[in-house]
Formats: structure tokens, C-alpha cells, sequence
């Protein structure tokens, strides 16, 4: 989940803020991992791949040039965007 503060992405809350920090009186806003660790939607594959490895993180919010959230890239997303890439270089 995607928090919002004035409209704009500012936090995220992921299964393991759950497991690690969940209390039912816990506000959302100090539940969510932050600063948020967004990347621009031209952002390339590569560099959504590098910026997830370097900063331990399995999803990435991607957003516009006025910094609202369009999505969300997960690791699965990106297995499934370089599995048949992968394939058909193993295939060469």
C-alpha cells in the first residue's frame, strides 16, 4: 500500500512492515517505510533492477514528472519481463 501525504506518494507499507511492526492502534503513516524510494517512469529495466538490488527493496513505486504514483514494479514484474528474454538468449 502506497501512503499519501498532500497527494503524493510519501511512504509504502509491505507485507514485511507488517509482520515486523504491526500493532492494530499503529498509524499508517508510521507503519509505512519512508523516504519513499520511487523511480521515473522513463526509468529504464536495468536501472529499476540496480536501484531495487542496491537498496534491498522488492517493490518500487514508478512515477510521473509531477510525482504522482502511475504503478508499482515488483520482483515478480521483473522476472516475468526478463524470463523470456533470458529464454531465448539460452536458446541462441
Amino acid at each position: 500500500i502506497v501512503i499519501t501525504k498532500n497527494n503524493k506518494p510519501f511512504g509504502i507499507i509491505t507485507e514485511r512492515n507488517l509482520v515486523r511492526r504491526y500493532a492494530r492502534d499503529t498509524p499508517l503513516g508510521d507503519l509505512a517505510s519512508h523516504p519513499l524510494i520511487t523511480a521515473d517512469r522513463s526509468t529504464t529495466v536495468e536501472k529499476v533492477a540496480k536501484i531495487m538490488l542496491k537498496n534491498g527493496i522488492r517493490k518500487i513505486p514508478i512515477v510521473d514528472q509531477n510525482n504522482d504514483l502511475v504503478g508499482i514494479i515488483t520482483t515478480t514484474d521483473l522476472v516475468m519481463f526478463l524470463l523470456p528474454k533470458i529464454k531465448s538468449d539460452l536458446a541462441s
